[in-house]
C-alpha cells in the first residue's frame, strides 16, 4: 500500500476515521493558510493547441486552459522590440471567457532580439531558451500582458522545464530572478493574480526544483508546479512522485503551497490513420480504448495524491491526443475527462489505495449511499462488496454502464475504472 501524502487542506491536525472498508486511515496535516478541498471544474485542465485554427471546442466539461505550444509565448507576441502581437492571444482568451474557462499562461522563450544568446538552438527558435540581456526588458513584457489581460487572464506560470537546456539554458539563479521580477510585476497590477513556479519535469530533476525554492524562487511564487510525466510506467506511478514533491515543498516550508501539475500526458494511438511517429523506450503507447482507463486513472490518483490542478498534454496533438486528428472524432480518452469531472466535480477529493492489487477510490456521496472507483492495474481481481451493501449501479470510466452483480456476489475487476454506486442491502 502507498501510504498517502499530506494533502487534505485543514488548518490543525486531524485523524479522520471511519469504517476500515470505506476509508484508509488519513493522518491531515496543517497546511498553514487553508485552501479547499473540494474538487473544482479547474481541477480538470488540457493543453489545446489549434483551439482557433481547425479544433473544435472539447465537449467534455473541464475548468482550466494552459497556453503552451499555442504560439502565444513572449517571442510570438513581441517579434521585435517595437511590435507587438497579440491577435492569436486576444482570440484564446475570448474563447475562454466565452466557454468559462480559466488561462494558465506560460511565461518565457525569449524572442532572438532580446536574448542573452541569440544565436544558440532552443526547442523552438534561435535564442528563444536563454534569459533577457536587459531585466527590464522582461519587466516590461510581463507588465505589458498583465495589464493588457487584468481580469481576464488570473494565472502566469514562470517559464517551461527548466531542466531542459532546450527550454531554458540559463542558470537557478537567474531564473530566480526572472521570477521575482515577474511577481511584483504581477502582483503591482492585480494582487489577486495567481504566480506559478517554474514547471520541472521527471523524477530526477525534483532536486532543481528545491534549489529554486531555497535560492529565493519559493518567496515569489503562490502555487508550485511540476510535470507528472511517469511514462513508460502507467498513472500508478504518480503518488509516489508526487509525494517526493510534496517532501521537497516541506523542507522549503512550502508545505501549505497548492501542488499544480501542469503537463502530463503518454502517447494515444490514432485510429484513424494518422501516424503517431517511431516508438521508443520512453514513451508508452496506449490504445485508443485503454485511453480511457489512464485518463481516469491519472486524474483520480492525482487528486487524492495532493494535485490542485491537472492540465492532460495535448486535447488535438496528433501523438499525445484525445481526439482523432484527422477525423477530430473524440478517443475514449477524451471522454473520461467528462465522465471523471462528473464523479469528482463538487465532492471531496477522493481517498485511494491498493489492496491485493485492486485500487480503491472512495468518493463522496449522500448518507445512504457510497460510491467506490475500483480497477486493478495488471491482472483481473475479484471485488466483494463490503458486507451488508449491494452494488446497484455500475459506470465505466469510457461512460459504458453495466448491469451490477446479485446481491452479495463478487465482480471481475479490470484496467478500466467503474463507479460502483452501493446501497444498503435491504433484504425482506
Amino acid at each position: 500500500m502507498i501510504k498517502r501524502a499530506s494533502t487534505m487542506s485543514l488548518c490543525s491536525k486531524v485523524l479522520l476515521s471511519v469504517a476500515h472498508w470505506m476509508f484508509r486511515t488519513v493522518l491531515i496535516l496543517g497546511m498553514g493558510s487553508c485552501y479547499s478541498n473540494v474538487v473544482t471544474l479547474e481541477y480538470f485542465g488540457l493543453h489545446i493547441h489549434r483551439a482557433d485554427n481547425g479544433t473544435a471546442w472539447p465537449k467534455s466539461s473541464f475548468g482550466s486552459w494552459r497556453l503552451w505550444d499555442a504560439y502565444v509565448q513572449w517571442t510570438h507576441l513581441q517579434p521585435t522590440k517595437e511590435t507587438w502581437n497579440f491577435t492569436k492571444l486576444d482570440l484564446d482568451v475570448a474563447m475562454a471567457k466565452i466557454n468559462k474557462v480559466s488561462i494558465l499562461l506560460p511565461l518565457g522563450l525569449s524572442p532572438q532580439w532580446a536574448s542573452s544568446r541569440p544565436n544558440e538552438e532552443s526547442g523552438y527558435g534561435r535564442g528563444n531558451a536563454a534569459e533577457p540581456t536587459s531585466i527590464e526588458d522582461w519587466r516590461s513584457y510581463v507588465r505589458t500582458v498583465g495589464i493588457r489581460y487584468k481580469n481576464r487572464i488570473n494565472a502566469y506560470e514562470i517559464w517551461n522545464e527548466p531542466n531542459d537546456k532546450v527550454f531554458f539554458s540559463g542558470t537557478t539563479s537567474k531564473l530566480v530572478e526572472l521570477t521575482c521580477v515577474a511577481y511584483l510585476t504581477l502582483k503591482a497590477i492585480d494582487a489577486s493574480i495567481i504566480v506559478v513556479s517554474p514547471a520541472y519535469t521527471g523524477e530526477e530533476n525534483i532536486g532543481k526544483l528545491e534549489e529554486f525554492l531555497a535560492m529565493g524562487g519559493g518567496k515569489c511564487i503562490d502555487v508550485v508546479s511540476y510535470h507528472l510525466y511517469v511514462t513508460p510506467s502507467p498513472p500508478e506511478a504518480i503518488p509516489s512522485l508526487v509525494e517526493r514533491i510534496r517532501q521537497a515543498m516541506k523542507r522549503q516550508g512550502l508545505e501549505h503551497l497548492p501542488l499544480w501539475n501542469t503537463e502530463t500526458g503518454w502517447e494515444i494511438k490514432n485510429t484513424d490513420g494518422t501516424p503517431e511517429g517511431k516508438p521508443s523506450d520512453y514513451w508508452l503507447r496506449v490504445g485508443s480504448e485503454q485511453s480511457a482507463a489512464f485518463v481516469a486513472r491519472a486524474f483520480l490518483l492525482s487528486s487524492a495524491y495532493g494535485v490542485d490542478r491537472f492540465y492532460w498534454y495535448a486535447w488535438d496533438s496528433k501523438a499525445m491526443g484525445l481526439i482523432e486528428p484527422t477525423a477530430r472524432t473524440i478517443k475514449p480518452g477524451g471522454a473520461a475527462i467528462g465522465i471523471l469531472s462528473k464523479w469528482l466535480v463538487g465532492g471531496q477529493r477522493p481517498i485511494c489505495s491498493e489492496t491485493n492489487r485492486i485500487w480503491l477510490c472512495n468518493l463522496s456521496g449522500r448518507p445512504s449511499e457510497r460510491r467506490v472507483v475500483i480497477w486493478s492495474r495488471d491482472s483481473s481481481e475479484l471485488y466483494v462488496p463490503p458486507s451488508g451493501w449491494k452494488v446497484s449501479q455500475i459506470e465505466r470510466a469510457d461512460g459504458r454502464n453495466e448491469s451490477p452483480p446479485l446481491p452479495s456476489a463478487s465482480l471481475r475487476t479490470s484496467e478500466m475504472p467503474r463507479l460502483l454506486t452501493l446501497m444498503p442491502d435491504t433484504k425482506p
